[in-house]
């Protein structure tokens, strides 16, 4: 019998602005990945604010460049959220060669289907081909006239990433399925496909466990994105909890991948939970050391934390919890509540930050640029540029930023726990070195990368940890910043 799954309790992170801001800033993927999924549930379950949909868009610039194809992926589903047409022109760039990821290609095309009135009009002028998949995506938030038909059709082939966006649009409620067709998803050969369909069912709250093809005891055979849902599906339900009790049990207890854990943890924290369920939650809170499984069950996290620890899982370390150094970014990004600062005319700005704040303008994308240039008093125009644009402005400081950063980063090392924030002092030393000491304003990529190390430091309160010299030399480098960027 199918199980009913309650109302969800948001996490308390997802009513911070502040750290979803500050993990869609994190250079690491996966908290940047998590930031903009955290974004999404944000818009997603509330009304925002026009201020707050600005943060957002504004945070999201970072990463639109972004590598890591996950990370752009999340990002084009929370372009789509943010309803922000001033994004068409990256997500048609994105289509003609800039994402060439099939499943990331969709969601663009999901994301566009939302805005234009005929998004096929584009994908037949980046030289792309219409598929099923696109008739699918385009579903999720543009009209779903034809999705009917097409869901019929995909029901019926061997595509995966076809039946990957049945249960997508199932999870949105964009279409039905019946529990057979759920079923049968979930016992289809290619994870991504069982990984989906789980993920509607959970977000559905309609059917619970019994409608996937498998059960707990056989769950060890899946891969790790299969388990992660799935174990987030079982333990967000109550029937479903209570009735394979042991089961969770021992995924807490001998589950070894954190991503799977992470799931774990926020089914069961989300969720309503009676006296038994409050203490094995209240005992896991008090023993998980990984960052990302603690913040899933509502413990404060932050950011710098969280890069700290796949760090170390890259180097083969095990995550601890240093309960002596709270990171509660909350307090200690007291900056991230105001708006972030408008681009401003003579400015250069990096390709990945020209998305936000476009409204009134006129401009032209190439592709084969890293910069553009902002020009006009009254901003009106945007133009493709060289790998550098040079404004005439001029840094007037007369302090030598590559001493400065120098001594920062002889001050890091000190800290083995800060020995990648002290790589990046020492590069940008040599950086400002090799530009004669103190490298002009215009120079923004560097400068960027100046106070993007300054504000994580300070956000980890790594300057109270080592020592008043480290406050000092921070004090002295960001007074160094151009003006536009303090």
């Amino acid at each position: 019998m199918a199980t009913v799954a309650p109302t969800l309790v948001p996490l308390p992170r997802l009513g911070t602005l502040a750290r979803i801001e500050v993990d869609m800033l994190s250079a690491d993927p996966r908290v940047a990945k998590g930031g903009i999924q955290a974004a999404c549930e944000h818009l997603e379950t509330r009304t925002p604010k026009a201020s707050t949909r600005k943060r957002i868009s504004s945070a999201l610039s970072y990463q639109l460049t972004a590598t890591d194809p996950q990370v752009r992926r999340w990002g084009y589903k929370a372009i789509a959220l943010l309803q922000s047409n001033e994004h068409q022109p990256y997500l048609r760039n994105q289509l003609a060669g800039g994402d060439l990821t099939p499943e990331n290609r969709t969601w663009a095309v999901a994301a566009l289907a939302g805005m234009v009135e005929d998004y096929r009009e584009v994908v037949y002028a980046v030289g792309d081909q219409q598929t099923l998949a696109y008739d699918l995506s385009s579903g999720m938030y543009g009209s779903t006239r034809d999705v009917g038909r097409a869901v019929d059709r995909a029901i019926g082939t061997d595509n995966p990433l076809s039946h990957q966006w049945l249960g997508l649009l199932y999870g949105d409620g964009r279409i039905e399925l019946p529990a057979s067709v759920l079923y049968e998803l979930t016992a289809c050969p290619y994870p991504e496909v069982v990984e989906y369909t789980i993920w509607g069912i959970r977000k559905r709250h309609i059917h619970g466990a019994s409608v996937v093809a498998f059960d707990p005891v056989s769950l060890a055979n899946q891969p790790a994105n299969v388990r992660r849902w799935y174990c987030r599906l079982v333990a967000q339900s109550p029937p479903d909890r209570n009735a394979y009790e042991a089961q969770v049990i021992d995924w807490i207890e001998y589950e070894k991948d954190p991503l799977v854990l992470e799931g774990l943890a926020r089914g069961l924290h989300e969720s309503p939970k009676d006296k038994h369920w409050r203490y094995v939650w209240r005992q896991w809170r008090s023993t998980a050391t990984d960052p990302f499984v603690r913040r899933a069950l509502g413990c404060r996290v932050s950011a710098q934390e969280l890069a700290r620890a796949e760090r170390d899982r890259a180097a083969g370390l095990r995550p601890t919890h240093n309960v002596t150094t709270p990171l509660d970014v909350d307090r200690s990004l007291p900056f991230l509540e105001s708006d972030p600062m408008p681009f401003r005319p003579g400015r250069i700005v990096p390709a990945a930050m020209t998305i936000h704040h476009l409204e009134r303008l006129e401009y032209n994308v190439n592709t084969t640029h890293n910069n553009f240039y902002i020009s006009g008093g009254s901003i009106n125009s945007l133009q493709g540029s060289g790998n550098q644009v040079n404004t005439g402005s001029t840094h007037n400081s007369t302090a030598d930023a590559a001493a400065a950063l120098n001594a920062l980063a002889d001050l890091l090392r000190a800290q083995s726990r800060l020995s990648s924030e002290a790589a990046e002092a020492e590069a940008l030393a040599a950086e400002a070195a090799n530009d004669g000491g103190t490298p002009d304003a215009a120079k923004t990529p560097f400068w960027v990368r100046v106070r993007g190390l300054t504000q994580a430091l300070r956000a980890g309160n790594a300057a109270i940890d080592v020592s008043q010299d480290l406050i000092d030399n921070l004090d002295q480098i960001v007074h160094m910043l151009p003006p536009q960027l303090r």
